[in-house]
């Protein structure tokens, strides 16, 4: 760590130490301590970063054949053919 001189900022291990020794459990974190981020050691690797995003790519959708006239429909969704859902009559189509 470092001591700009001129500047009123003193950011050294032996203060942050100090600081850190008195803090008790029911007081609050002194602000240099409390605004610490987790920050990554290392970069990811392309391969890394490439496992990770493999299965994210689009995936084709799921298709089911209706059981009345054999169109392919969505699944859970009324025959816009036929108008059937399950097996049953749901709707009246317009032809």
């Amino acid at each position: 760590m470092t001591h700009l001189a001129g500047d009123s900022t003193i950011t050294c291990l032996h203060w942050l130490t100090a600081v850190a020794a008195r803090v008790t459990p029911g007081r609050q974190l002194p602000r240099e301590l409390s605004e610490a981020m987790a920050v990554p050691k290392r970069k990811h690797s392309n391969s890394r970063t490439g496992k990770r995003r493999a299965h994210d790519g689009k995936k084709a959708p799921h298709v089911c054949f209706c059981e009345q006239c054999s169109q392919p429909v969505p699944p859970h969704t009324v025959c816009p053919n036929c108008g059937s859902y399950m097996g049953r009559k749901v709707m009246e189509v317009e032809s």
